[in-house]
């Protein structure tokens, strides 16, 4: 019980746990998840897409966690689509293509750093659908703003075009 509440404060769960699992949100399930992956030290640790759905603090507090495994020794196996992810966490990357594993050396990802950016949801907004702005990686919503990231080198030319689309930027984190 010890380790579920670290867990649940980690990733700001606390006020969710009487909540019926039927009335959270995608990332919020997410979250349980990962929570539930997390509680015990196995061998290996299988993850699908361990990011997806979840605000840009979780994944911090997941990576951190992650990395925390790895050094004690669990071997984690995770399929993702983030380049932040695998650049902060892989050893080695296959890829599925063709119907084949091909390695792929890290050199050959993108070696670039990631910028954190939100935004307030615009008032007239409530319908939001993810922007169509090429550089937007990771993205998350909810009522009051908009998370994303992007790569850093790209991060000047998508928030010139979100703050031209009307949006306020809530905070920048690189």
């Amino acid at each position: 019980m010890k380790k579920t509440n670290y867990l649940y404060k980690e990733f700001n769960l606390e006020n969710m746990i009487n909540t019926s699992m039927k009335n959270l949100s995608k990332g919020t399930l997410q979250k349980i998840s990962v929570v539930q992956a997390l509680l015990s030290k196995p061998d290996i640790l299988l993850l699908d897409e361990p990011l997806s759905g979840q605000d840009s603090d979780s994944q911090k507090t997941f990576i951190r966690m992650v990395r925390e495994l790895i050094k004690d020794g669990v071997t984690v196996i995770m399929s993702c689509h983030e380049l932040f992810l695998i650049d902060q966490l892989s050893s080695r990357i296959l890829q599925v293509k063709d119907s084949k594993i091909l390695e792929i050396k890290r050199t050959d990802i993108s070696s670039d750093e990631y910028a954190s950016m939100m935004f307030y949801r615009k008032e007239a907004d409530k319908s939001f659908v993810t922007p169509n702005i090429k550089g937007i990686y990771d993205y998350h919503e909810n009522e009051d703003y908009i998370e994303f990231k992007t790569k850093v080198s790209e991060s000047n030319r998508v928030l010139t075009e979100m703050i031209n689309r009307g949006y306020t930027l809530k905070y920048f984190e690189r």
